[in-house]
C-alpha cells in the first residue's frame, strides 16, 4: 500500500511506547524468502506479538503456498490467527468468497474473523466497488459462519469507496503508516486494528513485515477472537492523531503535485504554479 510516512507528532507517546500495547503481524509468501520458516514461538516470546494474519488467497483460485503451515504453527505457539484474501474486484466476488472460505475451511482452524484486503479498484466506480464488497463479505460469512473484516486504508476509502458508511457492521483494519493512529473513516466509530508499519522487525521473521495494533487488551482481543467484534475500543483514540493539519494533508492523493514537479523539471512549469500545486 502506498501511504505517506509521516514523522513523529508532538503529544501523545506512540504506539511502540505504550505499556501493554497488543501488537500483531500480518505475513504473506514476502515473510518465507525461499522458503524459509518462520520462528513463530520466537514471534510469539521474544518478538512479544499477541496476533497474526496470515495471506490466504487471492483472486478465484491462487492460495498462499505457506498458508497452512504458517496458520497452524502460529497458533501453535500461542498467537490468534486469521486470514485474510487480497480482492481482485474485476473477477467474480462470489467465486472468490467461495474459493476463500474453501481455504480456510479447509485449513487450520483461526480464532479472528476472515479478513477481506480491498486496495485495488481495478477499473469499478465507488457503486460497482460497494455491490462488489457486499457480495464477497455476504459469501464469505455464509460459508465461514464468521463475520469477515474489512482491510483498506483511507485515501482508498475516501476516493473509490467514496467513503461509504454502508460497512459499519464489519470490524474494521486500517493501514496509516505513521507514529499516531488515525480516525476511522466511512461512518465507522472505531478502529479494530491499526496496521502501523510495513517495514517492521520482529524476532523470528526474516524479513521486514507488516506491524499491526489491536485497538483494546489483551483479555479484549480474546473476546475480539471469540467472535464479539465489538470488543476493544478507546486504546487507539487516546493518542490518535487530527483530522485536520499536517497528516490529513500528507495523506491526500499527490497526484496534481507530482505532476507539478515533473513539469518544473521539465521547464513547462514556473516555480509560483509549482507553489500552488503544493
Amino acid at each position: 500500500v502506498g501511504l505517506s510516512m509521516v514523522n513523529p507528532a508532538s503529544g501523545p507517546a506512540d504506539a511502540q511506547s505504550i505499556p501493554g500495547m497488543v501488537s500483531g503481524v500480518d505475513v504473506a509468501g514476502h515473510q518465507r524468502p525461499g522458503g524459509a520458516a518462520i520462528d513463530w514461538h520466537s514471534v510469539r516470546t521474544a518478538g512479544g506479538q499477541d496476533f497474526a494474519f496470515v495471506k490466504a488467497s487471492e483472486g478465484d483460485g491462487w492460495k498462499n503456498d505457506y498458508y497452512d503451515e504458517d496458520a497452524k504453527a502460529a497458533a501453535d505457539a500461542g498467537l490468534k490467527v486469521g486470514a485474510y484474501h487480497y480482492a481482485r474486484p474485476a473477477e467474480d466476488p462470489v467465486a472468490q468468497a467461495r474459493y476463500f472460505a474453501s481455504v480456510i475451511n479447509e485449513g487450520p482452524a483461526t480464532q479472528l474473523p476472515p479478513v477481506l484486503d480491498l486496495e485495488v479498484d481495478e477499473g469499478l466506480g465507488p457503486v460497482q466497488l460497494a455491490g462488489w464488497t457486499q457480495a464477497f463479505l455476504s459469501e464469505v460469512e455464509a460459508r465461514t459462519g464468521k463475520r469477515p473484516m474489512i482491510y483498506t486504508y483511507r485515501y482508498f476509502w475516501y476516493e473509490r469507496m467514496n467513503n461509504t458508511n454502508a460497512f459499519t457492521s464489519y470490524p474494521l483494519w486500517l493501514a496509516a503508516f505513521q507514529n499516531r493512529p488515525p480516525g476511522p473513516v466511512g461512518g465507522w466509530d472505531k478502529i479494530s486494528i491499526w496496521q502501523r508499519s510495513e517495514s517492521g522487525r520482529v524476532v523470528g521473521i526474516n524479513t521486514p513485515v507488516d506491524m499491526n495494533v489491536f485497538n483494546g487488551n489483551e483479555g479484549q482481543l480474546g473476546q475480539f477472537a471469540a467472535g464479539d467484534l465489538r470488543a476493544g475500543g478507546g486504546v487507539l483514540e487516546a493518542f490518535q492523531a487530527p483530522d485536520s493539519g499536517e497528516l490529513e494533508v500528507l495523506e491526500q492523493d499527490s497526484t496534481a503535485l507530482v505532476v507539478a514537479i515533473l513539469a518544473l523539471a521539465a521547464g513547462g512549469l514556473g516555480a509560483q504554479q509549482l507553489i500552488d500545486a503544493a
